[in-house]
């Protein structure tokens, strides 16, 4: 048996409205202060996020380069003059092997076996020599010059760039002629 629908301007239906009203009411209470919570949970989240020292967005447009320690001119030139003989150190054995085979017919271990030691490391000297002042150059300007650089474009990348291209391009006043060199004394 279905219960008999309350006239809603009874005394019982006036009753029932009033306590579906005092229902309704507390829980918008509870829910307004479930909002009040999450409010606040989310202002102590974004004051840690603030306190941070970056922001993934600051470091994606490079915005904390500038707060990188930079190096003199100096320290760089030594950093690269360190680095590019050490890398033409690894390489030049293997170079040379490669400009032998480029010019013959010979593969890789019978160029190897043709050379020898004394063949594979011939004009090693030279280019190890040579390599001390392109490396410095190169890291020195590119370095100063993305340093200069760096607020100059709206574009991060561009300035970088710029730096490298420019770093090449000083650097191969001594690259040039210690590849000429070494690939003939090869």
């Amino acid at each position: 048996m279905e219960p008999m629908p309350i006239d809603p301007l009874s005394v019982d239906g006036l009753v029932q409205r009033h306590e579906n009203r005092q229902l309704l009411l507390q829980r918008l209470g509870t829910v307004r202060q479930q909002i009040k919570n999450l409010e606040k949970e989310v202002a102590d989240i974004e004051r840690t996020v603030q306190g941070l020292p970056y922001s993934p967005a600051s470091t994606a447009l490079g915005e904390h380069a500038s707060k990188q320690q930079t190096y003199s001119i100096f320290v760089n030139a030594a950093a690269g003059g360190l680095a590019l003989p050490l890398a033409v150190g690894i390489m030049h054995p293997l170079d040379t092997v490669r400009t032998i085979m480029q010019s013959g017919e010979q593969g890789f271990s019978q160029t190897l076996q043709s050379l020898g030691v004394r063949g594979i490391c011939r004009g090693f000297g030279l280019s190890f020599a040579w390599s001390i002042p392109q490396g410095g150059i190169r890291f020195a300007i590119y370095e100063e010059s993305k340093e200069l650089l760096s607020n100059k474009f709206d574009v991060k990348p561009l300035g970088v760039a710029i730096s490298a291209v420019a770093a090449d391009f000083a650097s191969s006043v001594i690259k040039v002629p210690r590849e000429l060199i070494t690939q003939r004394m090869q």
